[in-house]
């Protein structure tokens, strides 16, 4: 299976339909081409891939883009093998057909094992499905997760996925790319126990089916969890008429 990307400057951020599964952006660049905080939070539930085009080896983002005039091979060697000395598991280059043999020699001169390295391949002589055929296949000694195959000079008139403008009225790209290349990662909630308050009129049902399960499990885990000072504010608490309770004596 895979996914569509689409990347964009952050200039044209707001172009990127809310719903989209997986984007790109800058973390380095110039106000016009870094995305800000507020970016990355208007795709909350998307996976995201971090580009640095910058000159030095401050970033070490996943994937460093060695396309027009940004980033050298030997810089995108370096800062893979800082990356991965610095115990991330893998590193990531942007580039097209033509840079990626070069960007693999200086790899390998700097003997940072391209199989810990993903490409992200541009090629924009291609359909979405010949890029897609490209998926977890091998270049240089890379494996491609990534194919950038359409841009506004491409495909002009190539429209945004969720959206009702084409690529040149949007000025994004469009990759394909694995599914779980960067995919979204659903937070995980710590462990509970979680405390909550109720609100005038619940019901002991009602609790239990707003966290999904059953009443009598939640009274078991209230007693178990309830604290000192839970206990504090339950004696206290006036109960109302013909509420059921027991005890050893009659």
């Amino acid at each position: 299976m895979t996914t569509t990307m689409i990347d964009a400057m952050h200039s044209y951020v707001r172009s990127i339909p809310p719903g989209t599964k997986k984007v790109a952006g800058y973390v380095t660049g110039t106000p016009d081409v870094q995305w800000t905080a507020e970016d990355w939070n208007a795709f909350p539930d998307a996976g995201h891939v971090r580009i640095d085009q910058s000159y030095d080896l401050v970033q070490l983002a996943p994937v460093v883009d060695v396309e027009g005039g940004t980033a050298s091979p030997a810089l995108a060697a370096q800062i893979a093998k800082a990356r991965l000395d610095a115990g991330e598991t893998y590193a990531g280059v942007y580039a097209s057909g033509d840079t990626v043999p070069l960007v693999a020699e200086a790899m390998n001169a700097l003997g940072v094992p391209l199989t810990k390295v993903d490409l992200w391949l541009a090629n924009w002589n291609l359909s979405d499905a010949e890029a897609g055929a490209l998926l977890g296949t091998v270049m240089n000694g890379f494996t491609i997760r990534a194919v950038q195959w359409a841009s506004p000079t491409s495909n002009p008139d190539t429209p945004v996925p969720g959206s009702g403008l084409t690529l040149k009225q949007a000025n994004v790209d469009l990759s394909v790319t694995q599914d779980a290349w960067h995919a979204y990662t659903p937070p995980v909630a710590p462990p509970g126990p979680y405390r909550h308050l109720t609100t005038a009129g619940q019901t002991i049902a009602e609790l239990a089916a707003s966290r999904n399960t059953e009443p009598a499990t939640l009274l078991a885990r209230c007693v178990h969890d309830y604290t000192a000072a839970d206990l504090a504010i339950l004696v206290n608490a006036a109960l109302p008429e013909g509420l059921p309770w027991y005890s050893d004596k009659p």
